[in-house]
């Protein structure tokens, strides 16, 4: 249901998306040149072509094909298609057959293909940033919700008090998991901000859907860092984020990071966005 179901809406939206505002990006990407207009016109042109003939693949089950632009992770794409032909056999390496998750994962690195393959400015931009910026500002309202209650600014009950520092821990935490039913893949890109409204009331209601919950073994593992680095004065605390979806979800993640480094638990934190667009609403680098 997800491949033949969810995925075409998916790239039907990018398409739809370009080609609603395409005077507003063929303004935006090009220069004072006419030369570079009518490139970034024809190559805007030529994405959508290709965004077009990426639907019809999926929609008639067609095989997955190689990766065909440079980025740096091509040939990994590639080498991994090969493999899994040669586990699957060519007749199973197909949009409808290939094991779904794959071919999810593989629909968004053929949409980055579709803008990369460009040579101007196009070569780089989200067909979902839109979405993005829609999922943000209709959030707005619940993340200043949960700023105000996991970040406040008076922390001296927290300073004193290990169980206040704990539990509000745990919240955070847990706002960072429920957060992700933000996640605009799950939607093909349609608002799902409700889902997430008064997002710290829903915790506790959540609660039963946990099915293993491992914080204080996370928490006693942060203490005992925090205990060792003052033994040796020299080490370090870094604490590395993978960065899922914007929005809220992101609220969230930065909230723990600002939790993590007021209360001396980490030295530097490194956040780590995704390489490109990826299921509509993850956090990217460009």
């Amino acid at each position: 249901m997800t491949v033949k179901d969810r995925l075409p809406v998916t790239i039907t939206k990018a398409i739809d998306f370009l080609t609603r505002n395409r005077n507003e990006l063929i303004k935006r990407f090009s220069g004072s040149a006419g030369e570079e207009r009518d490139l970034v016109i024809e190559e805007l042109k030529q994405a959508i072509e290709r965004l077009s003939e990426l639907r019809y693949e999926l929609v008639t089950d067609k095989q997955l094909r190689p990766v065909g632009d440079s980025f740096v992770d091509a040939d990994h794409w590639n080498r991994l298609l090969e493999k899994l032909r040669s586990s699957e056999g060519d007749d199973d390496c197909t949009w409808f057959r290939a094991p779904w998750l794959f071919t999810e994962c593989y629909m968004y690195r053929r949409i980055h293909e579709a803008m990369r393959l460009c040579k101007s400015a196009l070569r780089g931009y989200d067909p979902f940033e839109q979405a993005k910026i829609e999922s943000h500002e209709l959030s707005l309202a619940n993340m200043s919700g949960i700023i105000k209650i996991l970040c406040p600014l008076d922390y001296e009950q927290e300073e004193k008090d290990a169980q206040v520092q704990m539990s509000r821990f745990k919240m955070i935490v847990q706002a960072q998991l429920w957060a992700n039913k933000n996640d605009l893949s799950l939607s093909s890109g349609e608002d799902v901000s409700s889902k997430v409204k008064n997002l710290v009331s829903l915790i506790d209601s959540l609660q039963s859907n946990v099915l293993c919950d491992h914080l204080d073994e996370l928490w006693q593992f942060l203490l005992k860092l925090n205990e060792d680095r003052k033994e040796e004065k020299k080490k370090k605390i870094r604490i590395d984020i993978a960065l899922d979806n914007c929005a809220i979800e992101l609220t969230a993640d930065l909230i723990l990071c600002d939790f993590l480094l007021r209360n001396n638990l980490a030295d530097q934190i490194c956040l780590h966005g995704k390489l490109f667009s990826w299921f509509i609403s993850d956090v990217s680098r460009i």
